[in-house]
């Protein structure tokens, strides 16, 4: 009998998962992910270009730890601190939704 493949993919480092808030008729859900395009570097990037909708958690899943955080208000510091060094102008929705994950 042959070895069925792990259910986890087997990746060097954290993956990352957004959830996003839909509006009233869907509600929230993760984001599909490819986790070759899970790495915090790609999150981050597609954050910062709004690639996500109403996004109100990101979630780090160490696999090899097993350990799972919360990190959107990590990831909004990180954002708002690239934008303002790269000065890039503002994206009202994003830093709305970023400043709530900082409580500012």
């Amino acid at each position: 009998m042959a070895a069925s493949p792990p259910l986890a993919p087997e990746q060097g480092g954290p993956l990352y998962f957004v959830l996003c808030d839909f509006g009233p008729k869907i509600g929230r859900a993760y984001v599909e992910t490819d986790p070759e395009a899970a790495d915090r570097e790609t999150v981050l990037n597609l954050l910062m270009r709004g690639e996500y909708t109403g996004p109100v958690q990101v979630l780090e899943v160490d696999l090899a730890a097993g350990t799972s955080k919360d990190v959107y208000s990590e990831f909004a510091e990180e954002i708002l601190q690239r934008r303002s060094l790269d000065d890039l102008p503002p994206d009202v929705a994003m830093l709305v939704s970023l400043r709530a994950a900082l409580r500012l």
